[in-house]
């Protein structure tokens, strides 16, 4: 989100709409920099009139935690319909992953705190 910010992307010229939004902190901090941001998230805030095409969208840390393959496509093809100029897309990475405390499921792993996470190499996202 700092990225997006810092490089001018996710600014007061633009509509931004973050898919996945969590609890919205992300969608908070850009509000109030003036950054016209709302948020979307299926079990936080599922507020369809803010599902809404946007110039940018951001999909941060969400298809890694999506235990299913044909949903994260989907999930990633409902992003990118939504995105007017750029589809901002952030995933975990093997480096951040701490192998001692991961069950291996599916194509990821199941953490510690019992959650499913994903790691993807970067010639795969």
């Amino acid at each position: 989100m700092r990225l997006l910010y810092e490089g001018g992307l996710a600014s007061e010229d633009n509509s931004f709409l973050d898919y996945g939004c969590g609890r919205g902190d992300d969608v908070k901090f850009l509000s109030e920099l003036g950054v016209p941001a709302q948020g979307w998230d299926p079990y936080f805030s599922n507020n369809s009139e803010t599902l809404k095409t946007s110039d940018i969208v951001n999909l941060g840390f969400v298809i890694n935690v999506i235990e299913d393959p044909e949903e994260r496509l989907e999930v990633l093809k409902s992003a990118y319909k939504l995105a007017k100029k750029c589809l901002a897309v952030a995933v975990m990475l093997p480096a951040q992953n701490d192998a001692s405390h991961i069950i291996p499921f599916r194509d990821g792993h199941v953490t510690s705190t019992k959650t499913f996470q994903k790691y993807y190499e970067q010639n795969e996202i």
